[in-house]
């Protein structure tokens, strides 16, 4: 594999996680622990890095399932090149 496939599967993996998603259930899960105990320990930072890479996985196994679906949006509306990512590069998703 060249190393610009690579780095084009690589952001491709990167953009099916939904990074904005996962930065929110980060800060949604710190402000949880603000709320309740005013102070953002160890173990907060550990469950909020855990939330998040949790919600990516998520993110993922839902661009597995729904690649065939996914297509059909892509087909209505060319622009949307996320939409394909999962059904193109199906070996790397499920290596992920």
């Amino acid at each position: 594999m060249s190393l610009k496939r690579l780095w084009e599967v690589r952001k491709g993996l990167f953009a099916a996680m939904r990074p904005k998603t996962m930065f929110y259930v980060f800060v949604w899960v710190l402000a949880g622990y603000r709320l309740v105990d005013h102070t953002i320990s160890a173990l907060a930072l550990l469950n909020a890095l855990v939330s998040a890479i949790m919600d990516g996985s998520i993110m993922i196994h839902n661009n597995i399932v729904d690649a065939e679906h996914d297509l059909k949006k892509f087909e209505r509306d060319p622009n949307r090149t996320d939409k394909r990512f999962a059904f193109d590069h199906p070996e790397e998703m499920k290596l992920f």
